[in-house]
């Protein structure tokens, strides 16, 4: 991924290539200042003594004051908007000090999503994983930055930068809940990254309230019919329209949303990960259809 310097808003706070007169974010107007920001992720190393992640170029530890590091250079996975993605998933996972059974699973139903059905992507990024697992919190808000910038970069349409936002936001929060209720530790965590990338009070309640809403519609069957309406609308049908109509139009929606289709048209990542969530959303209402109607 390229490597742009980058400016801050000082009206929304968000961050710009350096080049542009306004603000991507808000519209204000960029004051060029000679402080500016890589959004190269910098090679690091490990203190061998206490674990704490140094800067390449520290002499010694600033935790412990060590001179004894293990090296550890940039890997190219981490530099991309997946890579940014899991290493914050790891670091969020261990915020309670270990990592569940089911925060493993969602963890892989993700590395699946993210890496866009690459057997040998998903390999690199789940070593992503491992190696972000034993990053310092400070790196972390340093990914939270990049990763909200990369995003900026490639989607300057803001409503599909807000979807991809979204989607971000939801894997975050996903691991919040998924042992069944709140984690207030990974809640804490989850919180400040997401206000790090611009996510106000409101946006990060809209997240929660997702998540609480998806646990009152197992129990309601009001929730039941306007969820089988919703999936006929993401196949842009309609419930009285045939099966065979119906199966057209979700061959037609794959065709345009698989990652096999898209791949090899040089568009971008954050692209990539949206049309990938799309094509779940396709797949997940299509088979309700088909459980709804007995439709083989």
């Amino acid at each position: 991924m390229a490597s742009n310097a980058q400016c801050q808003c000082k009206k929304c706070m968000g961050f710009n290539d350096c080049y542009n007169k306004f603000c991507i974010h808000c519209g204000s107007k960029l004051e060029q200042t000679s402080s500016s920001k890589s959004n190269s992720y910098s090679a690091q190393k490990e203190c061998a003594k206490c674990g704490y992640i140094n800067d390449s170029d520290s002499k010694v530890c600033i935790q412990c004051g060590s001179n004894q590091f293990i090296e550890e250079t940039t890997h190219s996975e981490d530099e991309t908007i997946a890579g940014y993605i899991i290493i914050l998933l790891a670091y969020i996972a261990k915020g309670d000090g270990v990592i569940s059974s089911q925060e493993a699973s969602l963890i892989s139903k993700i590395l699946d999503e993210v890496s866009l059905d690459d057997a040998m992507h998903r390999e690199k990024l789940k070593d992503v994983f491992n190696r972000g697992k034993n990053k310092h919190e400070r790196n972390h808000q340093e990914v939270s930055k990049k990763l909200y910038s990369d995003i900026c970069s490639e989607i300057s349409d803001s409503t599909e930068r807000k979807k991809l936002l979204n989607i971000v936001g939801m894997y975050f929060m996903a691991l919040v809940y998924v042992d069944g209720s709140l984690n207030a530790k990974q809640n804490s965590i989850v919180v400040n990254i997401l206000k790090t990338m611009q996510f106000t009070d409101r946006m990060i309640n809209e997240l929660h309230e997702q998540f609480k809403e998806e646990e009152e519609e197992q129990q309601s069957s009001y929730a039941h019919q306007s969820s089988s309406d919703s999936s006929y609308k993401m196949l842009g049908c309609q419930p009285s329209d045939s099966d065979d109509t119906i199966k057209k139009a979700y061959r037609e929606l794959v065709k345009q949303y698989h990652p096999d289709k898209l791949s090899g048209k040089d568009i971008p990542e954050a692209i990539m990960i949206l049309a990938t969530e799309k094509l779940k959303e396709i797949n997940a209402a299509y088979e309700k259809i088909k459980k709804l109607r007995g439709m083989k």
